[in-house]
């Protein structure tokens, strides 16, 4: 897997979220696949959209969190304007700062593979810390869903040992 580390812009998402574990068992309530599911159906209202076919996952862990616990999950696209936002949405500000950026390839159903990565591989073994209390995903012009030649990126906040 590929990790560059570099700055990014601010992005304004407008989206659907959950409170929820993460990998769960298909046809539980609040489940990240049900979420998209749901958002896809809607996603079509946004307005001001900044790309038509890009996606973000945007992950949000309480403070004091623990592998284990509840966190938030977004799904949402990016926005020039947050101005009319439809019911049942919410708007997250993304900052603009440094983050290790891992390219996953693969079909979507792995994308734990590239978090694995980060965590377990790239991080310890780097010269940066993680950092902020998020993470999220970019599903891009690559991205295809769980075809073996999709490509999304998933983010990490860091900063400087």
């Amino acid at each position: 897997m590929d990790v560059r580390v570099e700055k990014r812009d601010k992005v304004t998402l407008v989206g659907m979220e959950i409170k929820t574990y993460g990998i769960m068992k298909k046809g539980e309530p609040n489940t990240i696949p049900g979420l998209w599911e749901e958002f896809n159906q809607v996603a079509d209202q946004i307005p001001n959209l900044v790309a038509e076919y890009e996606g973000y996952g945007l992950i949000e862990f309480p403070k004091g969190w623990q592998l284990g616990n509840r966190f938030i999950y977004t799904a949402g696209m990016a926005v020039s304007d947050a101005s009319g936002v439809p019911e049942g949405m919410v708007v997250k500000e993304i900052p603009e700062q440094e983050y290790a950026v891992v390219r996953y390839k693969g079909p979507l159903k792995d994308i734990g593979k590239g978090f694995n990565y980060f965590y377990n591989e790239w991080l310890p073994h780097s010269d940066y810390q993680k950092s902020g209390a998020f993470e999220y995903e970019y599903y891009g012009p690559d991205f295809k869903g769980d075809d073996p030649d999709s490509v999304l990126e998933v983010l990490f906040q860091v900063t400087k040992k």
